[in-house]
């Protein structure tokens, strides 16, 4: 069954400022919904019975698995919450400045309890640009730096004085009943308003039920958040509390407290990182590490998505405008990529051809040792980091305004 395309890049009105949709951040004239998925199905256990224990990267999967979107373009669903940054940059207090980008890590997650789709493996040298700085005050550029390990590369900038220089590395297997996702990451904030640094990791998550059952993501581990230059000595830690089904008690629970340079607990963090994050202040100590704090507060909530998002692959607002078509990115950009539009316009049978194609391409070009080098990010050592990592060359804003593209390669 295929679905006709819908134009669903008509700009929706002329304001001149951001607006709010349902609880929804809304860039100028962007759009706020995708085509609705198509209903079909397929055997999902047809597919993976012979990919138990494999790494899923390697393995060529029907857009069926997936959701129209990159991974590239996921990863820029990190800043839906960038106020959280604008805030912990006003912050006077370093122990508040780490609450909030702890508030921000965690907000990450906050649509994996109805987002269980994987997002479009990016090609190598595939890049993605999303600039908000009208609206919401940055601009970001990611490429895939990496195919084997499939490693991506971000760089985000904001007019309200925070920088983050993030890699991402992900190493998924399909265990059988659940798939396990295991994250090798190098996230860092640099602050101009008052010089602190911080760099934090992400903790693994697994989707389970892939066969039977409703699948769901659990997310756990520790996140360490750790400070340096004006925040030297500081910390805070996140630990995700594994799911218990056989418990009365809340699930998908978080846990988190900011430590000062003499190792005291400042603030007590506690949360449900698909809904809320609280901050409650260290008031006095007792003996054995107890402590009393004051009444919390909540520094996070998460925004409900659209009431029919159920029918677009559960997106919240901001995620339908990741793949909007906008003119003059890199030719190499996701928003580009012919079988992630084809499924996004419900053309799942023409994406699956255009994807398999796309693939053959780039093992082709690998197999004659021409493999595509990446254009905006060099691998350089970082003070923070015990190896090299791929950092931002400085020179994708430049060429877009230039509107110089020869350096990108061609991936379709």
């Amino acid at each position: 069954m295929t679905t006709k395309a819908i134009d669903y890049n008509k700009k929706k009105n002329d304001k001149k400022n951001a607006d709010h949709v349902n609880g929804n951040v809304v860039g100028t004239n962007r759009r706020t919904r995708i085509p609705d998925k198509p209903n079909h199905s397929i055997s999902l256990w047809g597919i993976l019975k012979n990919c138990i224990g494999k790494d899923l990267t390697k393995i060529p999967l029907p857009v069926h698995f997936n959701e129209p979107i990159s991974m590239l373009q996921r990863g820029a669903e990190d800043f839906e919450y960038s106020e959280l940054l604008d805030k912990a940059a006003q912050c006077k207090d370093i122990g508040d400045q780490l609450s909030f980008i702890a508030a921000f890590s965690l907000a990450t997650y906050s649509t994996c309890s109805e987002r269980v789709a994987k997002p479009f493996n990016p090609l190598l040298g595939e890049t993605y640009e999303f600039d908000r700085t009208d609206d919401m005050g940055w601009k970001l550029i990611s490429e895939q730096v990496s195919h084997h390990p499939p490693i991506l590369a971000q760089y985000t900038e904001s007019k309200h004085g925070w920088r983050i220089s993030q890699q991402l590395q992900m190493d998924s297997k399909f265990r059988g009943k659940h798939i396990s996702a295991i994250p090798t990451a190098f996230s860092r904030i640099d602050f101009d308003t008052n010089g602190a640094s911080y760099v934090f990791n992400r903790p693994n998550f697994a989707v389970y039920n892939i066969i039977f059952g409703k699948m769901y993501v659990d997310i756990v581990g520790d996140v360490k958040i750790i400070g340096h230059k004006k925040a030297e000595g500081w910390q805070a830690t996140l630990t995700y509390i594994p799911q218990t089904f056989f418990s009365k008690q809340p699930q998908r629970i978080i846990k988190g407290q900011v430590i000062d340079p003499s190792n005291n607990v400042k603030l007590v963090l506690n949360g449900r990182w698909n809904e809320f994050m609280e901050m409650a202040r260290v008031i006095s100590f007792y003996d054995n590490d107890k402590y009393e704090t004051n009444e919390p507060i909540e520094i996070w909530k998460k925004r409900l998505p659209p009431s029919d998002s159920h029918k677009y692959y559960n997106f919240t607002i901001f995620a339908c405008q990741l793949n909007e078509i906008e003119n003059n990115v890199a030719p190499s950009d996701s928003r580009n990529r012919p079988d992630q539009r084809l499924m996004e316009d419900g053309l799942w049978e023409e994406s699956n051809k255009e994807k398999f194609r796309l693939e053959e391409i780039q093992r082709e070009r690998r197999k004659q040792g021409k493999d595509v080098v990446p254009a905006w990010f060099k691998k350089q050592p970082d003070e923070y980091s015990e190896t090299p990592v791929w950092k931002f060359a400085g020179e994708y804003w430049n060429a877009k305004e230039k509107h110089d593209w020869k350096r990108c390669p061609k991936l379709w």
